[in-house]
């Protein structure tokens, strides 16, 4: 895991010396927790995302990164992260999991660490935006501003459907920070789906949040 490696989650974006973002946190786990992924794909973390070697990438999909159920190209992710000065992404500066509120770190080894708590249960750290329009390697996400705009509100918004059995469908999945994965269901509350993507909102669940 990225976090108990590096101790901090991945920054949302790495700028380049113009101060621009230059590659995302998608290419960044790539090569800090799939580097047999990034020696296949020959990315160069030294060059911008859209540099001419780089662009080379761009018809290259990574099914890592894509939805089977997202209409989009193959190219375009189906998840990102929600980016704010109360998310666990703020920007260019990484976040540490023992800055969510509710949070208690354990040290397993002098290089590993063990995070456990509500916190981790009540925080979300990905979120599915079908139709993205962003390629998985272009260092563009959601902002907090519009992921508020609730479930299945256009693009951008959280947003996508699962085709489940006798015809029913699903909403978005999301990742909380514990690793969970679940369905938001589009009638959230947004007070609650506000506190589920900040990490020291004082209205989060005290206990695991299960969408209804």
């Amino acid at each position: 895991m990225y976090s108990s490696k590096y101790h901090t989650l991945p920054p949302a974006f790495v700028e380049n010396s113009d101060l621009q973002p230059r590659h995302s946190w998608r290419a960044i786990l790539l090569l800090g927790a799939f580097p047999e992924h990034a020696a296949k794909f020959r990315y160069r973390y030294d060059e911008n995302w859209n540099s001419p070697f780089n662009s080379v990438l761009h018809e290259t999909p990574y099914p890592y990164y894509h939805c089977p159920s997202d209409p989009a190209p193959e190219n375009q992710t189906s998840y990102v992260a929600v980016v704010g000065s109360d998310t666990l992404f703020p920007g260019r500066s990484p976040r540490k999991l023992e800055e969510i509120v509710g949070t208690t770190t354990q040290r397993m080894a002098p290089d590993e660490v063990k995070y456990s708590g509500a916190g981790l249960s009540n925080t979300i750290l990905f979120v599915e935006m079908h139709q993205s329009g962003i390629h998985w390697l272009e260092p563009r996400d959601i902002s907090i501003e519009d992921a508020l705009k609730g479930v299945n509100k256009g693009t951008p918004s959280i947003s996508g459907y699962h085709s489940m059995t006798f015809g029913f469908r699903k909403g978005p999945l999301v990742v909380f920070a514990d690793g969970r994965v679940q369905f938001l269901n589009s009638n959230i509350d947004p007070k609650v789906l506000r506190s589920l993507l900040e990490v020291n909102n004082p209205d989060k669940p005290k206990e695991r949040f299960i969408s209804p």
